[in-house]
């Protein structure tokens, strides 16, 4: 198979919504079940990108051979596409900052688990996966690197949000060793290079969960006031969120057509997910990188 490593980093706020249910939120975001981290359904990624090429391309026998023949009455037939779409899972979370606007956070668990699908993949990262697990945090202590904005370097303490973490000094290298798996062009990686902190497993779940968008929607009755039963809630992943997903091709084909929009998907830098398109919600900046194995 042909992997991808595929980059999602929010450039507005994005709700990937699971409909309306009887919570504190009225409709909040797609989330993992065991961890409830933020993440994106592959069936909805799979969608924009169907979309995006029904709209560029509208040639039904490629759409149908890149994302597969849905069942259609008049032929009572259907069949998959050659293209493997994976569920987008957050790497890198935004929060405020006392220094530097704000900074990325992520953890041990989150590194690791990335790792391991990286290996699922095709790719080597043994040596990583070792540094990682050596990793202690207790909640007090930070891994940031040397040239961060975010730190006040008297104290050497870092305040995200309401918490203040004390520098951990000798693991600084670790981040290096985790960017240099992602070429993260025209992602804001230079920030990414200065403010990427890793926090322990508690506190990264902590502001995925506490620290989303929530906004307040309303609709206006003709007499200017709001209509009963108007007033709901939803939730945003905010922007600046950094997740990983993968785009597999499962079946090779000497179709020049075929091969060509499959390097065209892979081209894609940006499109829109999730719903409120018309509020300028969920547009997404995508880079695609190959998955690096033993041998290269």
């Amino acid at each position: 198979m042909n992997n991808k490593l595929v980059i999602y980093k929010c450039e507005t706020p994005l709700h990937m919504g699971t409909g309306v249910e009887l919570d504190i939120i009225d409709m909040p975001i797609q989330r993992e079940k065991h961890t409830n981290f933020p993440k994106m359904e592959a069936s909805g990624i799979k969608g924009v990108y169907r979309n995006y090429f029904e709209l560029k391309k509208p040639n039904k026998e490629v759409i149908n051979r890149l994302f597969g023949k849905a069942n259609e009455k008049e032929e009572n037939s259907g069949s998959l596409g050659i293209l493997q779409f994976f569920d987008a899972r957050i790497l890198f979370f935004p929060v405020k900052s006392f220094e530097g606007i704000f900074v990325w956070v992520t953890c041990p668990y989150v590194i690791n688990r990335f790792l391991k699908d990286l290996e699922l993949m095709g790719e080597v990262t043994k040596e990583l996966k070792e540094k990682v697990n050596d990793i202690k945090l207790n909640g007090k202590n930070i891994i940031t690197q040397k040239d961060t904005t975010a730190k006040i370097k008297e104290e050497e303490i870092v305040i995200l949000e309401d918490f203040k973490y004390t520098l951990e000094k000798d693991k600084q290298d670790i981040i290096n060793d985790i960017l240099k798996l992602l070429v993260l062009k025209n992602i804001d990686q230079q920030k990414i290079n200065k403010d990427l902190m890793i926090v322990d497993d508690e506190s990264f779940k902590f502001f995925v969960e506490m620290s989303t968008e929530i906004n307040t929607r309303i609709k206006i009755g003709n007499d200017g006031v709001v209509e009963n039963g108007q007033l709901f809630t939803e939730e945003y992943l905010p922007m600046e969120s950094i997740l990983y997903g993968f785009i597999s091709v499962i079946e090779q084909t000497n179709s020049v057509e075929i091969n060509e929009a499959i390097n065209e998907l892979f081209e894609v830098h940006l499109l829109q997910f999730g719903g409120n398109t018309t509020l300028g919600k969920g547009i997404v900046t995508i880079k695609t990188e190959n998955i690096k194995g033993e041998k290269e």
